[in-house]
């Protein structure tokens, strides 16, 4: 029996086409296409906000030490406020309140990175009549997800509560002891890697999971080794895949900022007004049986602007994620509709072999 020679298309090709195709995607489904309108892109904010996939992170601490030098020793403690029952109070039902809805909300956020595949493969982004498939997805999904953050607050409260023990209970900014600086520096060493490490899984399962748990079906133990041993049998590929991803992230990233900086008056409202909601919640304490919810919904539509202002930036990642499982897996190219009258996205690629054959 003969068989026709097989030639393989190098990485830089496949990563090629997974960012042009993803491109090509992106800008017909928010500027070219026929829903490429306002309302369409609240749609995708909505969606990608809902997904917990929202392209832009926020800035750093700002830190101002005052001036130490004339001070021989100084500690960094601060008076307390008076933390009378109402306020107590108000902290209490604040910390159940949010804890209560961010496992809500990391569960829905599961659930909705299925509709938010279905939105980028159908061209619409739609949740009535495709959340309900999103069951089977959601509660693993949601399970891993949790698991993620509760290991990752526990492994940085023991680095926590070393540091603060390596201190000896006294808080001085001129006499730090060599134990706080070593446990310091282990933290960090400790800690980077494993936050790195944390971020590529999240990464993986969200663009190379999920689409086999929601295009064939698979549970998703199943569709993690599916994803794992396609990786494994594509390492190059994938490696130079991941630093094209991260440098395109990098510089999505700061243009979603200076879009920030130029619509600032769109988002700038609402954000004062969750801050004049926590003044009022502080001065007076009993309304935050008020205050809370009001400003959860603030906080909601502040979410939401933020969102669809750098909404192209999750869906082309989704859109190239996609098209770069079914490069390498083609049993898994969806149906998707015609991104621009050259689009291939819709034309399966040649099978990629695994790397090494």
């Amino acid at each position: 029996m003969s068989t026709t020679p097989f030639v393989r298309p190098d990485a830089s090709a496949v990563v090629g086409r997974a960012i042009g195709e993803g491109w090509k995607r992106m800008v017909h489904l928010l500027f070219k296409g026929p829903d490429a309108r306002l309302r369409t892109w609240f749609g995708w904010g909505l969606l990608t906000l809902l997904a917990g996939v929202v392209g832009v992170g926020g800035g750093g601490p700002n830190f101002n030490g005052g001036n130490f030098g004339n001070h021989p020793h100084r500690d960094l403690g601060f008076t307390p406020p008076d933390f009378g029952p109402g306020l107590v109070t108000a902290v209490v039902v604040g910390v159940v309140f949010v804890l209560a809805l961010g496992l809500v909300w990391l569960y829905f956020q599961a659930r909705f990175r299925g509709v938010f595949l279905d939105g980028v493969i159908s061209g619409r982004p739609q949740i009535r009549g495709v959340f309900a498939r999103s069951k089977a997805l959601g509660r693993p999904y949601f399970l891993f997800l949790l698991a993620m953050r509760i290991g990752m607050v526990v492994v940085v409260g023991l680095f926590v509560l070393a540091i603060i023990a390596s201190f000896g209970g006294s808080l001085n900014a001129d006499d730090v002891p060599m134990g706080a600086i070593g446990m310091i520096l282990v933290a960090i060493v400790v800690l980077v890697p494993l936050a790195i490490l944390w971020a590529l899984l999240e990464a993986f399962v969200h663009h190379l999971v999920v689409p086999y748990v929601w295009l064939r079906g698979e549970r998703f133990g199943q569709a993690f080794r599916s994803a794992w041993s396609l990786i494994k049998a594509n390492k190059g590929t994938t490696a130079l895949y991941a630093v094209a991803c991260i440098g395109l992230s990098i510089a999505a990233h700061i243009a979603a900022m200076i879009a920030f900086c130029c619509l600032c008056i769109v988002w700038l409202l609402p954000a004062a007004a969750l801050v004049g909601l926590g003044f009022l919640t502080i001065k007076v304490p009993i309304l935050a049986i008020v205050t809370f919810p009001l400003g959860a919904v603030v906080a909601f539509v502040l979410a939401w602007i933020a969102a669809t202002i750098t909404c192209p930036v999750p869906v082309f990642f989704r859109a190239a994620s996609l098209v770069f499982l079914t490069t390498l897996d083609p049993t898994l190219m969806p149906a998707m509709p015609e991104a621009a009258p050259d689009a291939s996205v819709i034309a399966p690629a040649p099978p990629v072999p695994p790397e090494g054959m």
